[in-house]
């Protein structure tokens, strides 16, 4: 079958993942009613991280010769389709999940009403165990190698189970990954006792020695912001140079400084214990900010020709659309213009899909009843 949608997801530590934007739209998009006719009886929806929303319909035969649909230009053979139940009263989903969360390696979610300080695994568990109250949505370990935009305006994907899939819309939640350039030994710390976000991990640091890595000017503020958090702060430059109105700022709010260039860090596990300096004493501290790298964790937006800012980040509208027609996308790895960075947090995640979801919706209610659309020429 065809599908109307597909999703694809991924996460931030202590903050998104597949699970919190996919599932909690999934779930909304489940409750939703079909609009008459054939094409939206047989609805249904696919998502993984990258989530990724598709719809669909049973092939049906051309109505002129009563054969199958041949190939357009450009376009594949569709493959297998997977018959949902369920079809005529709600919109089906299927959920393709690779289960990698950017929060996978934190102990907890914060910031998330009702569900502050759950672990990432156990917010996925409970979100799926309500989608098991919804027969209309299914689940799938899988991934999208390939995605064609076909002649109708529609989608094919290639799946990384040897299956295919058609939609009329996309949904893209694929989500951004963590490179951690330094220094050495953070990755065994990362998401436990090195940050990179006070607002998800600020308050567990309360009363406890801080470092804060870097000499920039957002580094600067980092450290001041913390000491409201800490009980003390350490702005470790880690050999760049720190101008001296900086250094002034910092130490009269209490920040010390200290510019040696950094070996390592030394740890218990997961817990740091002390960072360790090329030169001068080892420095005591229970936590540490750094600076992550964020990247895309798939390729799907570019290959379809999304267009993106410098920072990598997928340009959407208000409501979610990309540059490309019928392709949407929520969550870290998506923002608007006027944002100058994206809102990595899992009910922001779970906020912008709900309003994606939403929208395709109401373009599809559009597009088959031929109504006029007011989500049309909304500009981001």
């Amino acid at each position: 079958m065809p599908f109307d949608r597909i999703h694809e997801c991924g996460c931030g530590v202590g903050r998104i993942g597949p699970g919190p934007i996919g599932m909690f739209v999934e779930r909304w998009l489940a409750r939703l009613p079909l609009p008459f006719g054939d094409a939206d009886r047989d609805a249904g929806y696919w998502w993984r991280p990258p989530y990724a929303w598709i719809r669909r319909n049973d092939t049906k035969p051309d109505h002129a010769s009563g054969a199958p649909p041949t190939p357009r230009p450009g376009q594949v053979n569709q493959g297998d389709r997977i018959v949902e139940p369920h079809r005529r009263a709600h919109r089906s989903v299927l959920l393709l999940d690779a289960e990698e969360g950017r929060n996978a390696p934190a102990e907890s979610v914060h910031n998330f009403l009702t569900r502050d300080g759950t672990p990432p695994a156990q917010l996925r568990k409970l979100g799926r165990e309500e989608l098991a109250a919804y027969p209309a949505v299914r689940i799938r370990p899988s991934t999208c190698v390939a995605a064609y935009v076909l002649d109708d305006g529609g989608f094919r994907l290639d799946l990384s189970d040897g299956g295919t899939a058609e939609a009329r819309r996309l949904l893209l939640a694929t989500g951004l990954a963590d490179e951690l350039p330094g220094p050495r030994g953070i990755e065994a710390l990362w998401g436990r006792s090195a940050f990179h976000c006070p607002y998800c991990h600020g308050y567990e640091c309360t009363g406890k020695p801080v470092a804060v890595i870097g000499a920039e000017p957002a580094r600067v503020r980092l450290a001041l912001q913390l000491s409201r958090f800490a009980a003390d702060v350490v702005l470790c430059t880690d050999g760049e140079p720190l101008d001296p109105a900086s250094r002034l700022k910092l130490e009269s709010n209490g920040v010390a400084v200290r510019c040696e260039a950094i070996a390592r860090l030394e740890a218990t596990g997961d817990q740091l214990e002390q960072i360790v300096f090329e030169s001068g004493p080892p420095l005591a501290r229970d936590a540490v900010f750094v600076v992550n790298v964020p990247r895309q964790r798939s390729d799907l937006a570019a290959r379809l020709g999304c267009a993106s800012f410098a920072d990598g980040s997928v340009e959407v509208n208000e409501f979610g659309r990309t540059s490309v027609p019928g392709v949407y996308a929520a969550g870290d790895m998506a923002r608007r213009a006027t944002v100058p960075m994206p809102l990595a947090a899992v009910i922001t995640a779970a906020a912008s899909g709900t309003v994606a979801g939403a929208v395709i919706d109401q373009d599809l209610l559009y597009v088959d009843f031929d109504l006029p659309n007011p989500f049309a020429q909304a500009k981001g």
